[in-house]
């Protein structure tokens, strides 16, 4: 039985290096969209040890044997070379490509805001942009076995563009902007366990 994708949500963080806006993927290597996601180790406890126990059942389809490629979770080092304290967490998803059978395929990137309601961004995401993303992970057996988060959408809480323009710089008012959809994946999670990383 092939072992099927799982959804996850991160833990909320901050965006490092990212290319989030629905309309304009990175091209330098494909096209993609993706998020470096800095959080704080104390906050990914939980989602450690939910991507540990996926990539346990992807050992046991694809054997126990094979090479075990890291995670797609990393230590975040500062401009000294030293640990912080912080995790980031690797996550892309590849806006077209070619299946098997040769035929084409495209990808749509969702955004959400703090409401759970549809966002679309005036100006280019940039760094320190507070969110949290939805991601499938997904199972591979390629030169070992691993697992690979692709982006499901992404819940844009604060958002700091580019050009410097913030949500932060203005109040909530009463508007017509809101069409009242809400989104599922983004729910409060509970407490879990892990033992890869030193928390």
């Amino acid at each position: 039985m092939v072992l099927k994708p799982k959804q996850i949500t991160t833990p909320i963080g901050q965006s490092h290096w990212c290319a989030l806006n629905p309309d304009s993927p990175d091209t330098k290597f494909g096209s993609k969209w993706y998020v470096d996601l800095l959080v704080p180790k104390k906050d990914m406890k939980e989602f450690v040890s939910n991507v540990e126990s996926y990539l346990d059942e992807a050992r046991n389809q694809f054997g126990k044997d094979k090479k075990v490629n890291p995670l797609p979770i990393k230590e975040h080092f500062d401009e000294d070379g030293n640990k912080t304290d912080f995790l980031v967490i690797k996550c892309k998803l590849v806006a077209e490509g070619q299946r098997k059978d040769g035929s084409l395929y495209q990808n749509k990137l969702v955004l959400f805001d703090c409401d759970t309601k549809p966002f679309t961004p005036e100006g280019t995401i940039g760094m320190g942009t507070k969110m949290r993303v939805s991601i499938n992970m997904v199972a591979y057996d390629v030169q070992g076995v691993g697992v690979t988060f692709k982006i499901k959408s992404a819940q844009i809480i604060d958002v700091n563009y580019y050009d410097g323009a913030s949500a932060s710089d203005f109040d909530a008012v009463e508007g017509n902007t809101s069409n009242g959809d809400t989104s599922e994946d983004f729910k409060e999670e509970g407490e879990g366990v892990s033992t890869t990383f030193d928390f």
